[in-house]
């Protein structure tokens, strides 16, 4: 785990809490922004999502509560950092695209934050982010190739 992320986590946490607060009467704006960016400027990756937008949008805005309640306690956020890698190795993700939705979402939160937004509320995201997806892509590439290849081939 990156050390940086690990000295600061237990004030990120306050962090997080405390600008999810602020930013919690616009959080499916928000989401639904960070999706349209994402898709807008990349949308190579919208094929990736079958479930539709709106599935997405939901599951997006349940990880970030959940991400801002319990970064303080980073192994009960694993198993569900571990399923996503997983999900998102079976899906072929790669690397540089967690860097794209990093990058949507930073922009989102800053924006939707409006003059409230502190450099110390983006510094804390951005290294949870950094968090939940340097996880998600160890157990992505911990997943056996053959279970990719088969929800491939499947799929």
């Amino acid at each position: 785990m990156d050390p940086d992320i690990e000295a600061h986590r237990h004030q990120d946490h306050g962090l997080l809490q405390e600008s999810l607060a602020l930013i919690g009467p616009v959080a499916g704006d928000l989401v639904a922004s960070c999706c349209d960016q994402l898709f807008g400027e990349n949308p190579e990756v919208r094929a990736m999502f079958p479930d539709g937008a709106d599935h997405q949008r939901e599951r997006l805005l349940e990880a970030i509560t959940a991400l801002a309640a319990l970064y303080d306690r980073p192994d009960s956020l694993m198993p569900v950092l571990t399923a996503l890698g997983r999900h998102h190795a079976r899906g072929g993700v790669r690397p540089s695209q967690y860097d794209l939705v990093g990058d949507a979402f930073l922009r989102a939160l800053e924006r939707f934050g409006g003059m409230a937004w502190t450099a110390p509320y983006a510094a804390a995201w951005a290294r949870a982010y950094t968090f939940v997806a340097e996880e998600a892509m160890a157990a992505a590439a911990a997943t056996p190739p053959t279970e990719r290849w088969a929800t491939a081939l499947v799929g």
